[in-house]
Parts: C-alpha cells; sequence; structure tokens
C-alpha cells in the first residue's frame, strides 16, 4: 500500500482530522492534505514522524492512570473494623499468619491483599498494603461491591488513616517517550529538575552463545530514599522476560510510576479526591520536579525550549489521561508457577513410576493428606461466589 493511502486509511480508522494529526505532528494540515492526495512527497522522516504520530493519537492506546501501589496506617487495633468496614470483606474468610513485615507482628491475607496488626500497646495500629496484584484483586472486589477507589478513599478519610505510600502509573500503549532517549537527556543535564539525582539501569540487548536476551531500561529520577521519586522503565521487555510475551504483542510499551510516601501521598490523594481529575493530579506533579529540554546555542537554560518528545507527553494534543481499573480475579498464579517449577517435575515422574509399576503411591498419599485450618481457609478463598466474601451496606 502507498504511504498517501496507508496515511489516510490509518487516520479516517483511528477518527482522527487532518488538523489534529498537523498539531501532533508539527506538519501543517495543508502538507498532510497535500500528501494524502499525491501531490507531496513526503521525506523518509516526515513519513516516520506521521506514523509515529498517528500511533500515538490511535484512541486504541491511550495513557491510563492506575494505582500501582497502596500502604495505609490506621490509628485503631480493631483489625475487623479495619477488614469489614473499610476493605468490606467478610472476616471469615481471611487467613491467619503469625508473621508480618514492617515492625508489626502478625497478618490476615486475602490472597494478595494483607492487613497487618501490632500488639495493642504499639502505636503503629494497622495497616492495609495493596501491591500490583492486590490493587487489581481489590478493584475486582470494588467493582462487585459497586465501589471506586475514590469511594474506597472517601471510607479511609473518615478514619484516622496514614498514607504510607501511594504509587500512581501511567501506562503508556503508544510508546509516547523514548526511556533511552530520556536516560541520555539526564546524563547530558539536559532537563530541569528539583531532583538532585537519577539512576539508569540496563539498556540494549545482550547476545549469549544461544540467543538474544534483552534488557530493558529503567530510570529513576530522584533518590529512592526520598518521599517522592519517578521509575519510568521498558514494560514490554519486563514482560517479555518475566511472561515471555513478545515485545511487540504486549499492550502496555511503557510505565511511569510516581512513587509518594507520606505527606507527598496525603496530598497526591487529596488532590485526587476534591478535584476528581487525574490528567491535573498526575502532570501538575510530573511538571512540579521535572522538565525535559532541547539544546539551545545559549548555555543558559532559562532560553531552551522544552523538548518536542516531553511535550507531546504532557501537552494537550493527545487523549486526557483516566484513572482506570483493571480488575483481576483473586488467583493462585504464583502457587501455580511453584509447582510447575519445583513439584510437576518430581511429580510426573513418580505418576510414570506408578504407571509402569502397576502402583498407586501418589493417590494414596493424596488421599491421606490432612489439610492445615490455613489450607481450608485457601480453599474456602478460591471456591466463594464473590458476593459471599464482602460485606454489604444495610
Amino acid at each position: 500500500m502507498r504511504f498517501e493511502a496507508l496515511l489516510r486509511e490509518k487516520r479516517l480508522g483511528y477518527g482522527i482530522s487532518q488538523r489534529k494529526l498537523a498539531l501532533s505532528s508539527g506538519y501543517s494540515r495543508e502538507y498532510i492534505n497535500k500528501i494524502e492526495h499525491g501531490k507531496e512527497r513526503p521525506s523518509e522522516k516526515a513519513i516516520e514522524k506521521l506514523l509515529i504520530t498517528l500511533e500515538q493519537l490511535n484512541p486504541n492506546k491511550e495513557l491510563e492512570l492506575i494505582f500501582d501501589y497502596v500502604r495505609l496506617r490506621f490509628d485503631t487495633h480493631d483489625v475487623k473494623h479495619v477488614i469489614e468496614d473499610i476493605l468490606k470483606i467478610k472476616m471469615k474468610y481471611m487467613i491467619y499468619e503469625d508473621y508480618a513485615f514492617y515492625g508489626y507482628i502478625a497478618k490476615y491475607e486475602f490472597s494478595h491483599i494483607q492487613v497487618m496488626i501490632s500488639p495493642e500497646e504499639d502505636k503503629k495500629g494497622t495497616l492495609i498494603e495493596l501491591k500490583g496484584q492486590g490493587c487489581r484483586e481489590f478493584e475486582s472486589l470494588l467493582l462487585a461491591q459497586g465501589r471506586s477507589w475514590f469511594d474506597f478513599f472517601m471510607q479511609c478519610e473518615k478514619e484516622k488513616v496514614f498514607y504510607k505510600r501511594i504509587d500512581l502509573a501511567i501506562n503508556d500503549k503508544a510508546e509516547i517517550l523514548s526511556i533511552p532517549y530520556l536516560a541520555e537527556k539526564c546524563k547530558r543535564k539536559e532537563l530541569k529538575s528539583k531532583f538532585r539525582s537519577f539512576q539508569a539501569l540496563g539498556s540494549g540487548k545482550l547476545t549469549s552463545e544461544d540467543e538474544e536476551q534483552f534488557v530493558g531500561t529503567t530510570l529513576y529520577i530522584g533518590s529512592l530514599k526520598s518521599d517522592i521519586y519517578f521509575c519510568f522503565y521498558e514494560k514490554n521487555i519486563e514482560q517479555m522476560i518475566k511472561k515471555g510475551i513478545p515485545i511487540e504483542e504486549a499492550e502496555v510499551k511503557n510505565r511511569y510510576e510516581i512513587r509518594l510516601r507520606n505527606d507527598r501521598a496525603y496530598y497526591a490523594i487529596q488532590d485526587l479526591l476534591i478535584y476528581r481529575n487525574s490528567e491535573q493530579t498526575v502532570f501538575n506533579i510530573i511538571s512540579s520536579y521535572i522538565t525535559f529540554l532541547e539544546v539551545k546555542k545559549t548555555k543558559k537554560k532559562s532560553k531552551w525550549k522544552m523538548d518536542d518528545m516531553w511535550a507531546q507527553f504532557i501537552g494537550e494534543n493527545r487523549e486526557r489521561i483516566k484513572l482506570t481499573t483493571d480488575p483481576k480475579p483473586v488467583e493462585l498464579n504464583q502457587t501455580f508457577a511453584w509447582l510447575r517449577r519445583q513439584i510437576a517435575p518430581t511429580l510426573k515422574v513418580l505418576l510414570l513410576i506408578d504407571r509402569e509399576n502397576n502402583t498407586n503411591k501418589v493417590n494414596e498419599m493424596l488421599n491421606d493428606t490432612n489439610l492445615s485450618k490455613k489450607h481450608e481457609k485457601l480453599l474456602e478463598q478460591h471456591t466463594t461466589l464473590m458476593k459471599e466474601l464482602m460485606i454489604h451496606e444495610d
């Protein structure tokens, strides 16, 4: 297909006007119109720029904002209140463990949703921790409860709550930014920033005797010990390394995380609750701390203009970013992965031995095995209907 036909087909298929493409690409509407009608032969650079811009404007590949980590401390030792009235999960379905983290002595957990407890004389109270998978599983519960993240945090605001850590993650499905490119700009000090440090890890690919091994770039901007820093990384390469998903098939190309602790986390949540405008909250935070620049002849950074790629990321010519959810059912993925890696080979050998010797030792062993209370709770968690797990409002 000739480029002019491809350009027109993609533009119309995405519902993008010539004017919008012109604003985002930097080329005039008249120039784009001439290309589509075969009256102008674009350069290789123009072809590349127009195709990249189209993909960035693709409505199916917009930026989205998710909660990727939530850690909240409540000034109460009433763990049942936290579980049933705030998380709205029935206490009887939680698994108790006599160990925890961050100085807490024990925890209740529902898959990746964890509630940690401290002694009555300890001021730490009760802690909720939701990591990435925990956030996705909690979104399934919120969906079934008819609640949203906003409703959940409004419920938390009724308590004496302390925001220990909140991670806001932007999923980039169009690869608006090049993280290796941003890492190079950091090294060359081509940015305006309130931060004094950065770390760029990885990049490129390694070639072994058997195959190529890709290594993605991770860029940390700010100190990892501070109450705010950014982590940008190539999510598609991470998914390929962890799950074997081909790079070109990964839905999310890059992820940009804003990691907030204590007061920084508190003020971000307040802003979200007051304005209900994820676009405003997130880009106010980012723009307050970093701006990538395009080098000019003058040495004064104040005279340098904003980098074009960065302007596309934070500017007005792309789709608005929304707070979205990606609910995932409560799963045993980690357990199955461990079984597949550690147990399955040995179990298969034993079953083959049983078959060759005409014995039934594996099934006899399973039949003789007694489940602990923890295993019985685990069975309940993964076989009980969602509506039975939840506390419902009167």
